[in-house]
């Protein structure tokens, strides 16, 4: 007997979100602190909206989810029964249970009738990104510094960074920007200014929302916001009545899913710190979710073929050449964290989504080249770094000291030759079947490679002159490291290493665009 998608839902419910409470406690056991273990748990049930819009028909089996894990929260904190939910302050508020009371209020006015599916999903979706991600950016900022809360607020106990408060910000404009993008068909500056309203109301009503009633107060309050700038956007797309799946679940809930397990699994292997996974999950779901999975899997091999290559070469570094300094000057260790995978990934994701908006499938080609360059940059700084010759400085040709940005080495420029090379084989493998364009395989390989190759030229151009160099001061010896007292001797200081690796990525698709557009020129003359 085949079950019926009511029970389907049901069962993905709770498998789904016991998976994310075990999940979370496990990476507790590796030492993430029990807050970001609480708001890793925040954002992953909110993603029990997505089950519910696409498997329930019926309210009744749509409420049984939340109105029972009311219950179950309600044990857990009186209890203490799954501490990666529970606030590290015992008794501090009963947010946990506050929340499951939220769906269920949401849940009976979508399948009721009464709100469209639409200002919902905005809802809860910020309520589980716009505050997860705001907690997660202010716990990694100074507890004395920019604090909002004092200024503002000074009868609530909770301290609020400015920084906590513009993460949240962020991270509900950019859901509100997806859902409304495939919700209201409206023009791109009214739809934009939407989802910065949101944002921003989002980051005030959390400000101003003390003891855990954020997560009534978010997800009701933007719903309702929502509902009414959907009807201004395109008045009657959005009027309530018989559910519809929305196509952004269809499209994002199997991409969460996988890039949650693939994040955690790098996390635990030390590949990524906790905010690097994080990035990685809402990148590649992105990636995946608009770009398609064969550009996924191109993001993967940059990341599995960087991150294995630099564990090889650290070991060999660390016996071959004990008194070596780390590659990574700015000594942030192998493990990246979320500026450096933003910065490597970014741009193509920014590419999967002009090409799903913009329809133009050599867009998700350059979002390709651009992690051809990534992968081609990491594997000369990962293998270049084993010369037994000292680099030079790619524009004056003066050695310098090994894992300085604009050094080179014959072995790292062939090490970017081959990423480069793999890379685009890989990528137009994928590519050609999901993403044809008028332009014979050949072509498009060798514009990906030369583009990727090129990015690395790029990079280590950009690196030797524009980038902010430092004087370490007690060995005088050039550096990327601004440390305490290094006086700054080239550059600027926010041109960081992960600016350079971001605008190497853009121009290596702005290189790729060129030479596709060059190509099929002398292939038109031809």
């Amino acid at each position: 007997m085949m079950l019926s998608s009511n029970l389907w839902g049901l069962i993905l419910s709770y498998v789904g979100v016991f998976a994310v409470l075990v999940a979370a406690q496990q990476l507790m056991k590796k030492h993430i602190s029990a807050a970001a273990a609480r708001k890793l748990v925040h954002i992953g049930v909110s993603h029990w909206w997505l089950i519910a819009i696409l498997f329930f028909d019926s309210m009744i089996f749509a409420l049984i989810g939340p109105l029972s894990f009311i219950v179950i929260n309600a044990l857990s904190y009186r209890y203490h029964i799954f501490r990666a939910m529970e606030h590290p302050e015992k008794r501090r508020n009963l947010g946990t249970v506050y929340f499951p009371i939220s769906l269920a209020i949401l849940t009976a006015a979508v399948f009721g009738g009464v709100m469209p599916v639409e200002a919902a999903t905005i809802g809860i979706l910020c309520m589980g990104w716009g505050d997860g991600m705001g907690a997660l950016v202010g716990e990694h900022l100074p507890a004395h510094r920019h604090q909002v809360t004092p200024h503002l607020l000074r009868r609530i106990r909770d301290r609020k960074t400015l920084g906590g408060t513009l993460g949240v910000q962020a991270a509900s404009t950019a859901v509100a920007i997806i859902v409304l993008v495939v919700s209201a068909p409206a023009a791109w500056p009214a739809l934009l200014s939407a989802a910065i309203i949101i944002g921003v109301l989002t980051a005030l009503i959390e400000l101003f929302s003390p003891l855990g009633l954020d997560n009534i107060t978010i997800p009701i309050g933007i719903a309702l916001a929502a509902w009414l700038l959907l009807d201004i956007l395109a008045p009657g797309s959005a009027a309530a009545g018989p559910l519809q799946p929305v196509s952004i679940a269809r499209m994002l809930l199997l991409p969460t899913a996988v890039n949650i397990v693939v994040a955690s699994i790098a996390y635990l292997r030390r590949g990524v710190t906790f905010s690097g996974g994080v990035a990685g999950a809402a990148i590649g779901t992105t990636i995946a979710g608009f770009g398609g999975w064969a550009a996924w899997l191109v993001l993967i091999w940059f990341f599995l073929s960087s991150t294995l290559i630099g564990r090889l070469t650290a070991a060999r570094t660390r016996r071959t050449h004990p008194d070596r300094p780390p590659a990574d000057p700015q000594l942030r260790g192998r493990r990246r964290d979320w500026v450096q995978v933003t910065a490597n990934a970014l741009v193509p994701a920014g590419f999967a989504l002009a090409w799903f908006f913009g329809e133009a499938p050599i867009l998700l080609w350059a979002g390709v080249a651009g992690l051809a360059a990534a992968t081609a940059d990491t594997w000369s700084s990962e293998i270049g770094i084993l010369s037994t010759r000292p680099p030079i400085m790619i524009t004056s040709g003066k050695p310098t000291i090994a894992g300085m940005s604009g050094g080179v080495t014959l072995l790292g420029s062939g090490a970017a030759a081959a990423g480069a090379l793999a890379t685009a084989v890989l990528g137009t493998l994928l590519l050609m079947p999901v993403a044809p364009v008028d332009l014979s395989p050949p072509w498009l390989f060798g514009a990906m490679s030369i583009a990727g190759f090129g990015g690395s030229i790029i990079d280590s151009l950009i690196g030797s002159t524009l980038q902010a160099g430092y004087q370490d001061v007690v060995t005088g010896n050039p550096t990327e490291h601004p440390g305490t007292h290094n006086p700054l001797i080239r550059g600027q200081h926010w041109f960081t290493n992960d600016v350079v690796n971001a605008v190497a990525v853009a121009l290596a698709s702005g290189v790729f665009l060129a030479l596709v557009f060059l190509f099929g020129m002398i292939g038109t003359a031809g």
